[in-house]
């Protein structure tokens, strides 16, 4: 337990007070009013510094700067007093660093929950592709590590009118399922195959009805590429 209240203000924004500090220090702060100035300051500080975020700092991260903090108010009583500006932008950059830690956190796993696009999949280096030319359009098709498909007309084809190409995916000829329709004005170049492509071998494009999800193929397809 620290001797002096005041050396609880760090601590107590923090929130890195046991019950008995808590209380010992809200009924110093009640009387206090230097503190409560400090405390306002203080989580002001931390909160103009940082991100909030609900993911908690390491427990290691926070020892170690309330150990700074410790020894920052040893310092200060064997040395010269140090002003509370001071002291305050110290405790606010420590408080800062705990919460920025979080969200720093925070931020990288909304970064890797990010939705996969057909450009990232295409894009991906590591991905296995497959292609063929359709009309005069380079026809890829694109399966990465986790089994996420693509597929990508470039350039982009316009298909008859009414209808629109309609992609299929499947192990065998015979077992192929619809993974997903092109828009009819024939602008949309990419597209997310709906389909889990770790056991797919056949990719292949009819042309369907325009807004229909056909069950099954109603035209021979006009491309088929092959993943091995």
């Amino acid at each position: 337990m620290r001797d002096e209240p005041h050396d609880l203000v760090a601590a107590y924004a923090l929130d890195a007070v046991d019950d008995v500090e808590r209380r010992r220090f809200e009924k110093h702060l009640a009387t206090c009013a230097s503190c409560r100035n400090e405390l306002e300051h203080l989580r002001d500080a931390a909160a103009s510094l940082s991100v909030p975020s609900s993911t908690a700092p390491p427990a290691h991260l926070r020892d170690e700067i309330l150990r700074a903090v410790a020894t920052d108010a040893e310092t200060r009583e064997a040395t010269r007093p140090v002003s509370r500006p001071s002291r305050r932008l110290f405790l606010a950059g420590a408080a800062a660093t705990v919460v920025g830690v979080g969200g720093v956190g925070l931020w990288r796993n909304r970064r890797d929950e990010q939705p996969v696009t057909a450009q990232d999949i295409l894009d991906d280096e590591t991905s296995q592709k497959g292609r063929t030319t359709y009309a005069g359009s380079t026809v890829t098709v694109a399966r990465n590590s986790k089994g996420q498909g693509a597929i990508r007309f470039e350039p982009a084809l316009a298909p008859a009118t009414g209808h629109a190409y309609t992609m299929w995916t499947g192990s065998t000829p015979n077992h192929m399922v619809n993974s997903g329709q092109f828009d009819r004005d024939g602008r949309q170049s990419t597209m997310l195959l709906n389909a889990d492509m770790r056991e797919v071998r056949i990719v292949a494009a009819t042309l369907e009805k325009a807004g229909t999800t056909p069950r099954q193929p109603t035209s021979d397809p006009v491309l088929t590429i092959h993943l091995t």
